[in-house]
């Protein structure tokens, strides 16, 4: 089994990355709260109340209906837990290190204005800490931190792949999306039915 350790070369660049970093991280952490032992855990199941905790958001935060949220929501956390799987499978690690440079780095631009939808991004943030009563310093610390290991460890994994299957990571992101769904069938459709999901 391969073990990662990731550097930061690069990952925080300026600008474009760093805005998909929040994005990404605004999506893992609103999609896995709610009611885990760990808070925020690492994406690796397909739990209701991730499931629940996202349809609502889509609702409440993109306008969506209902029906488009419950749709988007299930099929973003079966995608999700896939890749996430696969990183397990391939043993990608992202250490606590790793994901608390990048939880202060995002932070600090944030704060510092230096990110597009700096004061909105930090509306959500507050209303999130809120949400989840959690003090400034739980949220960035164990929270967020507990968010970026996952988006981390998508990261290593998005390499990994162009690097061994040789294919752009959207190709291979299918591939990898179509397996889970079909060796894990039961697992998604028992899923759907927890959630009352036609």
């Amino acid at each position: 089994m391969i073990r990662w350790q990731y550097h930061h070369t690069g990952i925080m660049k300026a600008g474009k990355d760093m805005k998909r970093c929040i994005l990404l991280l605004m999506l893992v952490m609103t999609a896995c709260s709610g009611g885990e032992e760990t808070l925020n855990p690492i994406n690796d199941e397909l739990r209701v109340a991730a499931y629940e905790r996202f349809s609502e958001n889509l609702q409440n935060n993109n306008g969506m209906t209902k029906e488009r949220a419950e749709k988007e929501a299930f099929d973003y956390l079966v995608q999700r837990v896939a890749v996430v799987n696969r990183a397990q499978e391939v043993g990608i690690e992202v250490t606590e290190e790793e994901a608390m440079e990048m939880s202060n780095n995002v932070r600090e631009k944030l704060e510092n204005g230096k990110i597009d939808n700096a004061e909105s991004t930090l509306k959500d943030i507050r209303n999130t800490m809120e949400a989840e009563n959690l003090t400034e310093t739980k949220y960035w610390e164990e929270y967020a931190k507990n968010g970026y290991k996952e988006t981390l460890m998508i990261d290593k994994l998005k390499t990994y792949e162009e690097e061994n299957a040789l294919k752009p990571w959207s190709v291979r992101k299918k591939e990898i999306v179509k397996a889970f769904k079909s060796n894990e069938s039961g697992r998604i459709e028992s899923f759907r039915e927890k959630v009352g999901l036609p």
